[in-house]
């Protein structure tokens, strides 16, 4: 399989090298006619200010090192970006399907989050879609929004408490989060679903991840028997293995049903379920705010 950026790619940005007044917008205009996949493929080769492509810096973030991103996303480079495109597209579609939600590439003002944006491997991709300064990246690892202001993003950047109880008020309008209440125990899933119903206007959208019962039939850890989990599973709607060590208070692997979600969400509607066969454990959930 040929996963690389195409000869007309690389065309294209030899000759944004060579003109030297394009603004960093035109240079996004132009770069957005790549399609997401190709735009994503070009982010993966902006590594520093130096090289043939380091004149990119001037446009978009950099790409943290293969170790850090396998660190923070237990894969990097084309197989992150397998993982990565297909729930960034599915949000962008969940939101363009709502034109009262959707905002002008040259809007201002803070309208969508990334929930728990990690190293910035979704924000990244936000100047395909969005105005960066239109997208705020959260997380409560202060390390988080250190590798991301390291990667050079240019969305807004915060970090916050562990309840998103730092986000309220803040009248978002849309707003995702991949892989993290598929982590969170019980409780604190249940104030940060309620928490950030305070944090959305009526009718905004908040795209999940969550984790089937089959997910424990893969998980490793030798305190798993499968059978119970997902018997527990099934039974209990929930089903949360603490970490090891001293993030287990707030981390580790979780599972839930949709059942949960309408019941221990109730500000949040169901709208939309949906998954991807490059990442097929993860559950996308569409949320409405009530």
């Amino acid at each position: 399989m040929f996963e690389a950026p195409l000869k007309s790619t690389l065309s294209m940005l030899a000759d944004l090298k060579s003109r030297q007044d394009i603004s960093p917008d035109q240079a996004l205009e132009s770069l957005r006619e790549l399609g997401l996949t190709e735009f994503a493929f070009v982010l993966n080769l902006v590594s520093g200010s130096d090289g043939e492509y380091g004149f990119l810096n001037k446009y978009l973030p950099i790409a943290m090192s293969a170790e850090n991103q396998a660190l923070f996303s237990g894969t990097s480079g084309v197989e992150l970006l397998k993982q990565t495109i297909p729930f960034f597209n599915y949000f962008y579609h969940q939101l363009a399907s709502r034109p009262n939600l959707t905002q002008p590439r040259n809007a201002e003002g803070i309208k969508y989050v990334d929930f728990g944006c990690g190293w910035g491997r979704h924000l990244r991709l936000t100047p395909y879609y969005f105005p960066p300064q239109t997208v705020i990246g959260v997380d409560p690892w202060d390390r988080a929004i250190q590798e991301c202001t390291s990667c050079l993003i240019r969305s807004p950047l915060k970090q916050i408490g562990r309840d998103a109880s730092d986000l309220i008020g803040m009248d978002l309008v849309a707003g995702y989060s991949f892989s993290i209440f598929t982590h969170l125990p019980e409780q604190l899933t249940k104030i940060i679903f309620h928490n950030l119903s305070l944090s959305f206007v009526q009718g905004g959208i908040f795209v999940v991840t969550i984790r089937p019962p089959e997910y424990w039939l893969a998980e490793q850890d030798p305190r798993v028997n499968p059978a119970e989990f997902m018997q527990r599973h099934e039974e209990q709607g929930f089903v949360h293995l603490p970490a090891m060590g001293e993030w287990e208070t707030f981390f580790g692997h979780t599972s839930m049903t949709i059942e949960w979600l309408k019941t221990n969400a109730p500000a949040w509607e169901v709208a939309e379920v949906d998954r991807s066969l490059a990442d097929p454990l993860q559950i996308y959930v569409t949320l409405v705010r009530k």
